[in-house]
């Protein structure tokens, strides 16, 4: 998403896509950007009903994360 410079869940190929080799029943994704860190980032998803859905997903047991400045900046 970084290096394409755009935000969104089909970015490199479709979500259900990119999690079919996993194998599981349920998973997640929610990505963000322009904020000033990851507590801020989460706050927001917190009060984003979909957001926090995602992140109270019953059964789920992994998280993954990760993060990227922005590659365009000087």
């Amino acid at each position: 998403m970084a290096l394409s410079g755009s935000l969104s869940h089909s970015v490199g190929s479709d979500f259900a896509i990119r999690m079919a080799p996993l194998r599981k029943s349920r998973a997640a994704e929610n990505i963000g950007g322009g904020f000033l860190g990851f507590a801020e980032m989460l706050r927001e998803w917190e009060h984003s009903a979909g957001h926090r859905d995602n992140l109270l997903m019953a059964g789920a047991r992994r998280v993954g994360v990760a993060s990227v400045g922005n590659p365009t900046s000087p």
